[in-house]
């Protein structure tokens, strides 16, 4: 959540604790508040401001459509009032299905119709806690910082990120419940810093949607993901230049560790501990004789099994 978002979060609440929470788009209700905002800006014209044809919408979607945001403190959930989005179905596209991200689903992920990957790099880093935060990397193959996908309620997929290449620091994907796939990141080849997994706790079964991935700058760290059962997606990895943290995964059989390892070139440190017990518990030291390469190092490490 960017800075700007996060001030017109806090004066919502302000405004609520006064007995003004939005209902739907009036955040006044019926009663007039002598309130003045930034700038000496007086909000109480506002508040009935938000009514057809003018629509609550999200701040990106209002602007992507060529719409003017009338005010920020109108709409609840972290919506914004945008007059003449271009929709002709109540929202900010005119797909008909009423959610204004320009797709034909009902939802605000903009997970479908191709993307142009003609902006290049993105400068800076970038944290995402929605959808349609998600969605402003569209186009970009390359992130100067690091990017954090966090604790986003309606992230089902990374669609958004088909284009995106590489990152020069860490990749954190963390917290996201409705999260069931890695899809989106096919084109990703290196990681500059970290890779992280973790708390996803959903309905992300493997690591699909890495398939590209050859490189990792630093650890990889695969914790808490109850529903993983495969490291697939996985199977392009042969680098990674810190350690191997793969733990907690309840459903994650430890042979499936020993496989990743077996295709790294060096591992400096492994731990894999509480995943799913089977031949390969503890790893690596019940990990099958590898065919080729591994070799974990004088300082490898485990937590003594599963």
């Amino acid at each position: 959540m960017k800075r700007s978002q996060r001030i017109a979060v806090m004066l919502a609440l302000a405004l609520g604790a006064v007995g003004c929470w939005p209902s739907g788009c009036e955040i006044f209700g019926d009663d007039e508040i002598d309130w003045t905002g930034p700038e000496d800006t007086d909000y109480t014209e506002y508040y009935d401001e938000c009514s057809s044809p003018d629509t609550c919408t999200y701040y990106n979607e209002c602007l992507s459509s060529g719409g003017t945001i009338i005010g920020e403190f109108h709409c609840d959930d972290g919506k914004v009032c945008c007059e003449d989005g271009g929709g002709s179905d109540g929202d900010a596209d005119s797909d008909g299905d009423g959610d204004g991200d320009g797709d034909s689903d009902a939802d605000t992920s903009t997970g479908t119709g191709p993307i142009e990957c003609d902006l290049g790099t993105y400068s800076g880093s970038f944290e995402a806690n929605s959808a349609l935060e998600l969605a402003e990397l569209a186009g970009y193959t390359a992130i100067s910082g690091w990017l954090r996908i966090k604790d986003c309620p309606d992230c089902e997929d990374l669609h958004a990120l088909t284009c995106l290449e590489s990152t020069d620091s860490f990749l954190t994907i963390s917290g996201n419940a409705e999260l069931t796939t890695l899809e989106g990141l096919g084109s990703l080849e290196t990681v500059g810093g970290g890779l992280s997994i973790t708390t996803n706790t959903g309905e992300l079964s493997s690591l699909e949607g890495l398939n590209s991935l050859t490189s990792v700058g630093s650890s990889l760290t695969v914790w808490y993901n109850p529903a993983l059962t495969s490291l697939d997606g996985l199977d392009a990895l042969d680098e990674v230049l810190g350690s191997v943290s793969v733990e907690w995964n309840g459903a994650l059989p430890d042979c499936e560790v020993c496989d990743l390892l077996e295709q790294l070139e060096s591992v400096a440190v492994v731990n894999a501990s509480e995943n799913l017990e089977d031949d390969c518990t503890p790893v690596p030291d019940a990990c099958p004789e590898p065919d080729a390469g591994y070799d974990a190092g004088p300082d490898a490490s485990t937590d003594g099994g599963s």
